[in-house]
Order: structure tokens, then C-alpha cells, then sequence
């Protein structure tokens, strides 16, 4: 290989180490796993106790203490361990018991932490315990044009509400809106509806451009003769859809890949065309030293008192040719050595080929009149010398 296929193959191999570095860097697993790996959301009825559970693995090569705790829940939930220690690969499951006090409809919402010394992992946890002589069931889905919620923009739900029985009339309610943090209330609203057996609606909220990304419970609530029907929807605030994929560095990754892999296949490309002409004479070549022998071989079946003589001729033309073949191989990496360009090469090879075809090897050991007559014969078959 010439010296600046060397000098680029060490700059992509120095690429794709870089590029490997940055996807295993991006990609390697949490020091831990918690497993479901989705919000803990539980709707239970108001004064209801609920078990539920989580396993932790250390993903780790070697052991760790761990810490589970609550924050805002610590007044209704208990965990079966709070501190423990886990070997390397080794997994705990951990039982958490919910005991609601309450006879009312009501929300809570906090985040399950659970650390160690290398990492932290907060489990969005949504409680909706609904009073059991609830009226009415209410349905909050996304509005799709606001799918998407991020600081500045807006949140968007379709609200369906269904009596719970009794005679289909109208009554007036109270409609009450509370967005949630695990750490606070956002923000609170209320209005007056006019409601029958089954009633939709759509509201749309507008987001503080300062509110942090993370989860966030839109919680709904219908309330008639002091008695309050309630509905939560959890969602996530993060950055708009552009924003998200730079912050992260996505597509910067993405098209550091792309332009290794352009690197690559250009390689490739630039070392299969010119392996391609060196294929492309040696086929030449061998297409050559066929004919020759062919040559000799037909002019000793016509003077077979000569065949000793001319099988030592043979030899000689063959050492002979491919003596020039081999020049001419080291030509032809001497003209991609110093970049000629591919047709010009090309040419080169068809110029070869007309001398080859000429036989200057065998016409300077056998007298041109003993070969004249084959070659009028491979010409009258359509085969041309040059």
C-alpha cells in the first residue's frame, strides 16, 4: 500500500477508537437498574392500603451500599429496607406499602429515591385515591397538536366526564385544575360547569418558561354536594424537539458517525478502483500469456519434427513475457503512486494490450512465416491481432 493509503488508514482507525470511546461513554449502562423503569401510578380507592414493589440491580463490577427513601410521601408510605448493600450483578427486590389515612378524593405525588455512591435515580410516584361514592369518572387524554410540553409552551387535554347513574339532567358543578411537582403545586384554577351524564371538554394551560423539566401531574377534579370526583394525568416537561436532540448531543454523534463511515467507504472505494486495474491487467495478462502459448502450441502441431525445439522456445517466450508483464505491473503503481488519474491509467492498459497481441516475444525465436498462417486463421475466425 502506498504511503498515503497508510497515512489515511491510521486516521480512520484514530476516528472510529474516538468514535467507539464516545458510543460507549453514551451507551454504557447505569452503576444500577430499577426495575419497572416507569413511574410507580396506582389509583386506589380514598383509605385503601396498596402494596406494590421494585428490584434493584447492581450493574456494577463490584459491590455498593444503597439508600432508598421517600420524598413527600413519607406520612403514608414504608419501605421494607431503606439502606442495604448489594454485590456485583446481584439484585434486591424491595416491598413499599401505601396506607392512606384519608376518606376523601385526593392526589399524592412524589419521587422514590434511590442512590449510591456513583448514581441516583429518581421513580416518579402518583397516588389517586378516588372516594368510593365518587359521581362522576373523569378521562384526561393529551390533545395531539400539544403533545409535546415544554417551558413556554403548552399543555393541551381533552377532558371526558361520565355519571356514575341516576337521571341524565344537568347539574352545576365545580371544575378545578392543580398542576403538581413532586415538590409543590404549580399553579390552581377553578370554574363553574353546567354537566349532564356524559360531558367533553378541552383545556389548554399555558407552561412557565422558567418551570424545570422533569414529571409533572395535571390533576382534574368535579365536585358536587361536597363530594369531589377526581382524575390525574401524569406527563413530562423536556425541551422542544430540536432543542432535545442538541442538548443531548444526538446529532452531534449521529454525524460524527456519518462522517466516519463516509471516511470508510470512500477508502474503500479509492482502494478497490485502483486494486480494480491492477485486476483488470492481470487478466490482460493472463489473457496474453494464454495466446502465446497457444501461438507456439498451433505452430507445433503443423512442424511436429520441431516439437523439442519449439518447446524450448516456449519456455523462453514465456520467462520472457512475463518479464515485461512484471514491468509493466510496476508501472502501473508507479502512475497510481503518483495519482494519475484512472483513464489515463486505463489507456496505459489498452496500449499494453495492443503490444501484447502483437507477439514481439515469439516472432524474435520463431521466423514470422511459421506463426503468419495461424494468425490469418484466428483473424478469419474473428479474432483480431491487436
Amino acid at each position: 500500500m502506498k504511503k498515503k493509503g497508510w497515512i489515511a488508514l491510521i486516521v480512520i482507525l484514530i476516528l472510529l477508537t474516538v468514535a467507539v470511546g464516545i458510543y460507549f461513554k453514551f451507551s454504557q449502562p447505569a452503576s444500577f437498574s430499577v426495575t419497572p423503569d416507569y413511574p410507580i401510578n396506582l389509583n386506589l380507592v380514598s383509605g385503601a392500603e396498596a402494596i406494590t414493589s421494585i428490584k434493584i440491580t447492581n450493574n456494577e463490577e463490584e459491590s455498593h451500599d444503597f439508600k432508598i427513601e421517600f420524598k413527600g410521601l413519607d406520612e403514608i408510605a414504608s419501605i421494607s429496607e431503606t439502606e442495604f448493600s448489594l454485590e456485583s450483578k446481584k439484585s434486591k427486590e424491595i416491598k413499599i406499602i401505601f396506607n392512606d389515612p384519608k376518606n376523601f378524593s385526593h392526589v399524592y405525588f412524589a419521587n422514590l429515591i434511590v442512590t449510591n455512591t456513583n448514581f441516583k435515580k429518581n421513580i416518579p410516584v402518583l397516588l389517586t385515591f378516588r372516594d368510593s361514592a365518587s359521581l362522576f369518572s373523569i378521562i384526561q387524554k393529551p390533545i395531539t397538536k400539544y403533545f409535546d410540553v415544554y417551558p413556554g409552551g403548552k399543555l393541551g387535554v381533552e377532558i371526558d366526564v361520565f355519571g356514575s347513574g341516576g337521571k341524565d339532567y344537568s347539574k352545576e358543578v365545580k371544575a378545578s385544575y392543580e398542576l403538581l411537582s413532586p415538590e409543590e403545586s404549580i399553579f390552581y384554577s377553578e370554574e363553574n360547569l353546567i354537566v349532564g351524564n356524559e360531558y367533553s371538554f378541552s383545556k389548554v394551560f399555558d407552561i412557565n418558561p422558567e418551570l424545570p423539566y422533569g414529571k409533572y401531574v395535571l390533576v382534574t377534579s368535579i365536585e358536587y354536594n361536597e363530594i369531589k370526583s377526581i382524575s390525574s394525568y401524569l406527563f413530562e416537561v423536556k425541551p422542544k424537539q430540536n432543542e432535545f436532540f442538541l442538548e443531548k448531543t444526538n446529532l452531534l454523534i449521529l454525524v460524527f458517525f456519518a462522517f466516519v463511515i463516509l471516511i470508510i467507504v470512500l477508502f474503500i472505494y479509492f482502494i478497490k478502483s485502483r486494486d480494480e486495474l491492477l485486476l483488470a491487467l492481470r487478466k490482460q495478462q493472463s489473457r496474453e500469456l494464454a495466446k502465446n502459448i497457444e501461438l507456439i502450441t498451433a505452430v507445433q502441431r503443423r512442424v511436429p519434427d520441431k516439437k523439442e525445439t519449439l518447446e524450448r522456445t516456449k519456455k523462453k517466450v514465456v520467462i520472457k513475457i512475463k518479464k515485461r508483464q512484471e514491468k509493466q505491473i510496476k508501472e502501473l503503481r508507479r502512475l497510481k503512486n503518483k495519482g494519475v488519474k484512472k483513464d489515463k491509467i486505463k489507456t496505459q492498459l489498452e496500449k499494453w494490450k495492443k503490444q501484447g497481441y502483437g507477439f514481439p516475444e515469439i516472432k524474435k525465436e520463431i521466423p514470422e512465416k511459421s506463426i503468419n498462417k495461424q494468425i490469418t486463421k484466428w483473424k478469419r475466425a474473428g479474432y483480431r491481432e491487436e
